[in-house]
């Protein structure tokens, strides 16, 4: 039997919906707990939700829900399924509300009936089931068992933001694995609750990031998710990709995803390092090392990743030399830097105001463009691209176009560049022309 936790945010008559969906669309034997979330008072208490209704559960499975979801045909079979044949901890669908791989809007042009949309989706494909670090808390779904052995969800994440994100890396930690069932899907209507108001929202998220940080010694929140954004730039499919430091091995799974032929992430931390581990095994040819002493005298990458990695050294063009020897004649390394020009960092220092800093942070090392160009020159690299995160045109954006005059006012910037005030900004580099000669 299955027990289906549903959390309520909304009040009794947003649920109905659900569960309709739940008595149309799942045959198996099966019982329902309603949680109610608390909505007044500031408690935001989606996990504990979870953890109550997890404790009254007698289900041999439990699956998470929040009281905006449609479930669709098949859906449990399929998870089901994914859970058994693959031995993972945990798995949950493809959904429309749901970050990273998880996502999927439906064309709704197209499939006007999420219910014929689903039907027709929802076919078995165990191709299409994707090994992962994280996935979202609702849905999910996971043996009763294994949930009660993981101690559940950390209460301490009220609003659910990192909760999932924690679970996952505790069940890493132990040696379990978790999976996308990418061949199933459900629909989330969008939850109507006190969390959508924006500037509450970014604070308590903000606060929730910095637990987060703080419990597993992260300098990214996002550690568990892809730098699908960065990875936008290069073509990994038949490359040898080295990440120098690959934290969970998000990015590293998405490598191999895409076609690497060889992927070795370096990580330094022992927690992390064992977390990457585990969420790569099976993956194919994708390698864990300590750091690159590890890696074969002669063996070149035609792609190396520096994420959020250079700023953190005390002599980065030291580093970047050794990097220097370990890329191929026409291999690109790209460096994703934290920039101390940013707004998100300057802007407190102009206005006394606390910056939005979800969902990258603007904590931690960070480092001048222009420094950062210096560090591959004296290193011997070449810079032949340069990206921020978002860069609009002098005019379109009258708030930031003031902020880089007050900048250059009080002397923060000598000379601002708009170009560069993103909170990170991308460095693609190749060998000098006698290096690759």
């Amino acid at each position: 039997m299955v027990s289906i936790v549903i959390a309520s945010l909304d009040g009794p008559g947003r649920i109905d919906p659900c569960l309709r969906s739940i008595d149309d669309f799942t045959p198996e034997e099966h019982q329902v707990i309603v949680v109610d979330v608390p909505e007044s008072g500031g408690d935001w208490a989606v996990p504990q939700a979870f953890n109550k209704g997890a404790s009254d559960a007698t289900g041999e499975y439990l699956v998470f829900l929040t009281a905006d979801t449609l479930v669709t045909p098949s859906w449990l079979s399929q998870l089901l399924a994914c859970v058994s044949e693959t031995g993972a901890a945990a798995a949950g669908p493809l959904c429309n509300l749901l970050p990273g791989a998880q996502n999927l809007p439906p064309d709704l042009g197209t499939h006007p009936d999420i219910q014929s949309f689903a039907r027709a989706f929802n076919r078995k494909d165990p191709s299409r089931w994707r090994q992962t670090v994280r996935i979202a808390s609702a849905p999910m779904l996971i043996s009763r068992e294994d949930f009660q052995n993981l101690d559940g969800f950390d209460e301490r994440f009220g609003s659910g933001g990192f909760a999932d994100d924690d679970f996952c890396l505790r069940a890493a930690l132990r040696g379990k694995r978790v999976f996308i069932a990418a061949d199933t899907y459900v629909h989330r209507q969008g939850p109507r609750h006190i969390l959508q108001g924006e500037p509450e929202r970014i604070k308590v998220l903000d606060q929730e990031a910095r637990r987060l940080c703080a419990k597993w010694n992260l300098d990214d929140p996002l550690a568990a998710q892809p730098r699908r954004d960065a990875l936008s730039l290069i073509d990994v499919k038949g490359k040898r990709v080295l990440d120098v430091k690959c934290r969970t091995g998000a990015t590293l799974q998405e490598c191999a995803a895409r076609g690497a032929t060889l992927v070795t992430g370096i990580e330094d931390d022992r927690v992390m390092r064992s977390i990457a581990t585990t969420s790569c095994s099976g993956l194919g040819d994708v390698r864990i090392l300590r750091s690159t002493r590890g890696i074969p005298a002669k063996q070149r990458h035609d792609v190396i990743l520096a994420v959020w990695q250079l700023e953190r050294l005390p002599h980065p063009p030291n580093v970047l030399r050794r990097y220097r020897s370990l890329l191929s004649e026409d291999g690109i390394l790209l460096a994703v830097v934290r920039n101390s020009w940013a707004l998100s960092r300057l802007l407190p220092l102009l206005l006394t105001a606390p910056p939005p800093t979800y969902p990258r942070p603007a904590w931690g090392p960070s480092a001048s463009p222009d420094d950062v160009l210096k560090w591959f020159r004296d290193a011997g690299l070449v810079v032949t691209a340069i990206r921020p995160a978002y860069a609009p045109q002098w005019g379109q954006e009258p708030f930031l176009d003031g902020f880089l005059k007050l900048a250059k006012k009080h002397g923060f910037l000598e000379d601002p560049k708009r170009e560069y005030y993103s909170d990170e900004c991308w460095f693609m580099a190749r060998l000098q022309g006698k290096d690759a000669e």
